[in-house]
Protein backbone atom coordinates (compact mmCIF):
# COMPACT_ATOMS: atom_id res chain seq x y z
CA UNK A 1 0.00 0.00 0.00
CA UNK A 2 1.58 3.03 -0.70
CA UNK A 3 -0.03 7.05 -0.31
CA UNK A 4 1.68 8.31 -3.68
CA UNK A 5 1.80 12.61 -3.87
CA UNK A 6 2.42 14.58 -6.67
CA UNK A 7 2.90 18.69 -7.19
CA UNK A 8 3.30 18.99 -10.60
CA UNK A 9 4.12 23.23 -10.52
CA UNK A 10 7.18 21.93 -8.94
CA UNK A 11 7.94 17.99 -10.16
CA UNK A 12 8.47 16.93 -6.41
CA UNK A 13 7.00 13.47 -5.65
CA UNK A 14 6.67 11.62 -2.21
CA UNK A 15 5.77 7.93 -1.85
CA UNK A 16 4.81 6.61 1.84
CA UNK A 17 4.55 2.70 2.50
CA UNK A 18 1.62 1.88 4.60
CA UNK A 19 2.09 -1.90 6.18
CA UNK A 20 -0.18 -4.46 5.12
CA UNK A 21 -0.38 -4.99 8.97
CA UNK A 22 -1.87 -1.54 9.80
CA UNK A 23 -4.99 -2.11 12.54
CA UNK A 24 -7.88 -0.09 11.61
CA UNK A 25 -11.26 -0.12 11.66
CA UNK A 26 -13.12 -1.38 8.81
CA UNK A 27 -16.65 0.00 9.61
CA UNK A 28 -18.82 -2.89 9.93
CA UNK A 29 -16.30 -5.51 9.79
CA UNK A 30 -14.29 -4.50 13.12
CA UNK A 31 -10.53 -4.23 13.86
CA UNK A 32 -8.52 -5.24 10.60
CA UNK A 33 -5.51 -4.83 8.76
CA UNK A 34 -5.40 -1.99 6.15
CA UNK A 35 -4.82 -4.86 3.19
CA UNK A 36 -8.52 -6.20 3.74
CA UNK A 37 -9.94 -3.32 2.92
CA UNK A 38 -9.71 -3.69 -0.83
CA UNK A 39 -11.61 -7.15 -0.24
CA UNK A 40 -14.37 -6.01 2.05
CA UNK A 41 -15.18 -3.23 -0.09
CA UNK A 42 -15.32 -6.08 -3.34
CA UNK A 43 -17.55 -8.32 -1.02
CA UNK A 44 -19.78 -5.36 -0.46
CA UNK A 45 -20.07 -4.12 -4.23
CA UNK A 46 -18.04 -5.99 -6.39
CA UNK A 47 -15.39 -3.92 -8.50
CA UNK A 48 -15.73 -1.18 -5.95
CA UNK A 49 -12.55 -2.49 -3.49
CA UNK A 50 -10.11 0.05 -4.69
CA UNK A 51 -12.69 3.06 -4.02
CA UNK A 52 -13.76 1.59 -0.21
CA UNK A 53 -9.69 1.09 0.46
CA UNK A 54 -9.15 4.63 -0.56
CA UNK A 55 -12.29 5.78 1.85
CA UNK A 56 -10.55 3.70 4.44
CA UNK A 57 -7.04 5.18 4.02
CA UNK A 58 -8.61 8.80 3.60
CA UNK A 59 -10.21 8.17 7.35
CA UNK A 60 -6.85 6.76 9.06
CA UNK A 61 -4.58 9.49 7.64
CA UNK A 62 -7.23 12.90 7.66
CA UNK A 63 -6.42 13.53 4.38
CA UNK A 64 -7.87 13.69 1.08
CA UNK A 65 -7.18 10.71 -1.32
CA UNK A 66 -8.97 11.31 -4.95
CA UNK A 67 -7.54 8.77 -7.14
CA UNK A 68 -6.64 5.27 -6.49
CA UNK A 69 -4.74 2.60 -8.84
CA UNK A 70 -4.61 -0.83 -8.15
CA UNK A 71 -2.46 -3.43 -9.64
CA UNK A 72 -2.40 -7.11 -9.81
CA UNK A 73 0.64 -9.22 -10.06
CA UNK A 74 0.02 -9.94 -13.68
CA UNK A 75 0.34 -6.55 -15.07
CA UNK A 76 3.57 -5.89 -12.49
CA UNK A 77 5.13 -9.15 -14.20
CA UNK A 78 3.41 -7.70 -17.35
CA UNK A 79 4.82 -4.35 -17.82
CA UNK A 80 8.17 -5.02 -16.35
CA UNK A 81 8.65 -7.74 -19.74
CA UNK A 82 6.97 -4.89 -21.73
CA UNK A 83 9.88 -2.44 -21.25
CA UNK A 84 12.86 -5.29 -21.32
CA UNK A 85 13.38 -5.06 -17.21
CA UNK A 86 13.97 -2.92 -14.95
CA UNK A 87 17.59 -2.58 -13.30
CA UNK A 88 17.53 -2.60 -9.63
CA UNK A 89 20.61 -2.25 -7.31
CA UNK A 90 20.16 -4.58 -4.43
CA UNK A 91 21.71 -2.91 -1.52
CA UNK A 92 21.97 -5.91 0.69
CA UNK A 93 22.64 -9.39 -0.43
CA UNK A 94 19.79 -11.82 1.33
CA UNK A 95 18.58 -15.87 0.65
CA UNK A 96 14.50 -16.68 1.38
CA UNK A 97 14.23 -20.18 1.90
CA UNK A 98 10.59 -19.91 2.36
CA UNK A 99 9.57 -17.90 -0.91
CA UNK A 100 5.36 -19.65 -2.19
CA UNK A 101 6.52 -21.81 -5.11
CA UNK A 102 3.60 -22.68 -8.08
CA UNK A 103 2.33 -25.96 -5.63
CA UNK A 104 1.40 -23.98 -2.01
CA UNK A 105 4.91 -25.19 -1.14
CA UNK A 106 8.30 -22.96 -1.32
CA UNK A 107 11.25 -22.51 -3.19
CA UNK A 108 14.76 -20.98 -2.05
CA UNK A 109 15.04 -17.74 -3.79
CA UNK A 110 18.95 -15.76 -3.47
CA UNK A 111 19.60 -12.07 -4.11
CA UNK A 112 23.31 -11.38 -4.22
CA UNK A 113 24.09 -7.19 -3.86
CA UNK A 114 25.12 -5.24 -6.66
CA UNK A 115 22.94 -4.30 -10.30
CA UNK A 116 20.83 -6.78 -11.53
CA UNK A 117 18.68 -6.51 -14.76
CA UNK A 118 15.31 -7.97 -13.61
CA UNK A 119 12.35 -9.45 -15.83
CA UNK A 120 8.82 -9.55 -14.22
CA UNK A 121 9.52 -12.44 -12.27
CA UNK A 122 12.23 -11.95 -10.74
CA UNK A 123 11.61 -8.43 -9.77
CA UNK A 124 8.03 -9.61 -8.45
CA UNK A 125 9.88 -11.86 -6.49
CA UNK A 126 12.28 -9.27 -5.16
CA UNK A 127 9.17 -6.81 -4.12
CA UNK A 128 7.61 -9.56 -2.30
CA UNK A 129 10.12 -11.40 -0.38
CA UNK A 130 9.26 -11.86 3.19
CA UNK A 131 11.37 -14.16 5.26
CA UNK A 132 15.30 -12.82 3.71
CA UNK A 133 17.99 -12.97 5.77
CA UNK A 134 20.60 -10.09 6.45
CA UNK A 135 17.54 -7.92 7.92
CA UNK A 136 15.52 -8.19 4.81
CA UNK A 137 12.78 -10.51 6.62
CA UNK A 138 10.45 -7.63 7.02
CA UNK A 139 7.28 -6.04 6.07
CA UNK A 140 9.37 -2.87 6.09
CA UNK A 141 12.25 -3.94 4.57
CA UNK A 142 9.80 -5.15 1.58
CA UNK A 143 8.55 -1.97 0.86
CA UNK A 144 11.25 -0.35 0.33
CA UNK A 145 12.16 -2.70 -2.39
CA UNK A 146 8.84 -2.16 -3.48
CA UNK A 147 9.21 1.42 -3.82
CA UNK A 148 13.00 0.76 -5.70
CA UNK A 149 11.01 -1.64 -8.01
CA UNK A 150 8.36 1.10 -8.42
CA UNK A 151 10.88 3.81 -9.19
CA UNK A 152 13.06 1.84 -11.59
CA UNK A 153 9.53 0.87 -13.73
CA UNK A 154 8.64 4.59 -14.24
CA UNK A 155 12.28 5.16 -15.37
CA UNK A 156 11.23 2.17 -18.76
CA UNK A 157 8.18 2.78 -18.93
CA UNK A 158 8.75 6.71 -20.18
CA UNK A 159 12.35 6.04 -21.49
CA UNK A 160 12.09 6.89 -25.67
CA UNK A 161 12.59 3.42 -26.41
CA UNK A 162 9.48 2.91 -25.05
CA UNK A 163 7.18 5.90 -25.00
CA UNK A 164 7.50 6.29 -28.87
CA UNK A 165 7.16 2.54 -29.57
CA UNK A 166 3.79 2.01 -30.42
CA UNK A 167 4.05 -1.94 -30.64
CA UNK A 168 4.85 -1.52 -26.66
CA UNK A 169 2.35 1.10 -26.02
CA UNK A 170 -0.21 -1.24 -27.55
CA UNK A 171 0.81 -3.87 -25.22
CA UNK A 172 1.10 -1.59 -22.00
CA UNK A 173 -2.53 -0.40 -23.21
CA UNK A 174 -3.91 -3.81 -23.19
CA UNK A 175 -1.99 -5.16 -20.07
CA UNK A 176 -3.19 -2.43 -17.69
CA UNK A 177 -7.07 -2.41 -19.67
CA UNK A 178 -7.04 -6.04 -18.38
CA UNK A 179 -5.17 -5.39 -14.85
CA UNK A 180 -5.62 -2.39 -13.54
CA UNK A 181 -8.53 -0.96 -11.72
CA UNK A 182 -8.59 2.91 -11.12
CA UNK A 183 -10.80 6.19 -10.96
CA UNK A 184 -8.34 7.89 -13.36
CA UNK A 185 -9.73 8.69 -17.05
CA UNK A 186 -7.83 8.27 -19.81
CA UNK A 187 -6.85 11.79 -20.18
CA UNK A 188 -5.51 11.96 -16.31
CA UNK A 189 -3.75 8.89 -16.95
CA UNK A 190 -1.75 10.24 -20.07
CA UNK A 191 -1.09 13.88 -18.26
CA UNK A 192 0.40 11.81 -15.45
CA UNK A 193 2.31 9.95 -17.81
CA UNK A 194 3.47 13.91 -19.20
CA UNK A 195 4.18 15.23 -15.79
CA UNK A 196 6.47 11.96 -14.98
CA UNK A 197 8.43 12.69 -17.79
CA UNK A 198 10.17 15.75 -15.97
CA UNK A 199 10.24 14.43 -12.72
CA UNK A 200 14.14 13.55 -11.37
CA UNK A 201 13.58 10.39 -9.14
CA UNK A 202 16.51 10.59 -7.62
CA UNK A 203 14.98 13.61 -5.50
CA UNK A 204 12.00 11.43 -4.33
CA UNK A 205 10.78 11.52 -1.01
CA UNK A 206 10.40 7.97 0.45
CA UNK A 207 9.16 6.64 3.70
CA UNK A 208 7.90 3.91 5.38
CA UNK A 209 5.38 3.95 8.41
CA UNK A 210 7.04 0.85 10.75
CA UNK A 211 7.64 0.01 14.08
CA UNK A 212 11.26 0.58 14.32
CA UNK A 213 13.32 1.94 17.45
CA UNK A 214 12.40 5.34 15.54
CA UNK A 215 9.21 4.46 13.87
CA UNK A 216 5.37 5.41 14.51
CA UNK A 217 3.94 1.91 15.22
CA UNK A 218 3.59 -0.91 17.89
CA UNK A 219 2.58 -4.26 17.95
CA UNK A 220 -0.69 -5.18 19.65
CA UNK A 221 -2.67 -8.60 19.76
CA UNK A 222 -5.13 -7.54 21.83
CA UNK A 223 -7.57 -7.84 19.23
CA UNK A 224 -7.39 -11.50 18.53
CA UNK A 225 -4.25 -11.25 15.67
CA UNK A 226 -0.74 -9.13 14.92
CA UNK A 227 -1.35 -5.58 14.05
CA UNK A 228 0.19 -2.31 14.19
CA UNK A 229 -1.18 0.44 16.28
CA UNK A 230 0.49 3.95 16.66
CA UNK A 231 2.85 4.46 19.86
CA UNK A 232 0.98 7.32 21.05
CA UNK A 233 -2.90 5.82 20.61
CA UNK A 234 -4.12 7.55 17.56
CA UNK A 235 -2.71 8.92 13.86
CA UNK A 236 -2.09 12.65 14.84
CA UNK A 237 0.98 12.58 14.84
CA UNK A 238 2.11 10.64 11.59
Amino acid sequence: NIILSIKPETNEVAMISIPRDLGVNLNNHGWRKINNANAFGELQQPGQGGEYAKQIFEQTFDIDIPYYIRVDFAAFKELIDIVGGVNINVEKAFIDYEYPDENYGYQTVIFKAGEEIMNGDRALIYSRSRHGNNGESSDFARAKRQQQVITALKEKLLSSTTYTNPIKLKEIYNSVDDHLATNLNFGQLMYLASVAKNMDMSTIKTLVIDNGTNGYLDVDTTHGSWLLFPKTGNFNEI
